[in-house]
């Protein structure tokens, strides 16, 4: 990297630093609340609200280039729609909870099958040249 980091590769760092860095990171998790549900939701509850504080964090780094880029106005409707239906008024956790998970599918279908079929790819080129060195 150069002696000056452009604000992309500053915010590349930024990103990998807030994003390894979990509770008790090399600690055996289950083993230390075995039997305690009280414990477990909370080891759960920490995991969820740290999460969610590291993309916060993210966001704040990356938001440098909100006003920059364009970016697709139906994913902001999109955005916009999901979150007022998740923060509804009068909803319980447990229906927000399955909310969530049906947005979470949804997104998954949509992103996931292109994700696995660029990571497939990227293996089979790393195959290619280990091949391709070896003859």
């Amino acid at each position: 990297m150069p002696e000056s980091p452009t604000p992309l590769e500053r915010t590349l760092a930024e990103i990998a630093l807030i994003l390894d860095t979990f509770p008790k990171r090399r600690s055996r998790k289950l083993a230390a609340v075995r039997g305690d549900p009280d414990e477990a939701f909370h080891l759960l509850a920490t995991y969820c609200f740290d999460i969610a504080r590291k993309l916060e964090l993210v966001c704040q780094v990356t938001l440098r280039y909100a006003a920059a880029a364009p970016v697709d106005p139906r994913l902001a409707r999109r955005l916009l729609r999901e979150s007022a239906a998740l923060n509804r008024n009068g909803l319980t956790w447990r229906r927000r909870a399955l909310l969530a998970e049906r947005l979470l599918l949804k997104a998954y279908g949509e992103v996931g099958p292109k994700h696995d079929a660029a990571l497939r790819r990227h293996a089979a080129r790393g195959r290619a040249r280990r091949a391709r060195r070896a003859a």
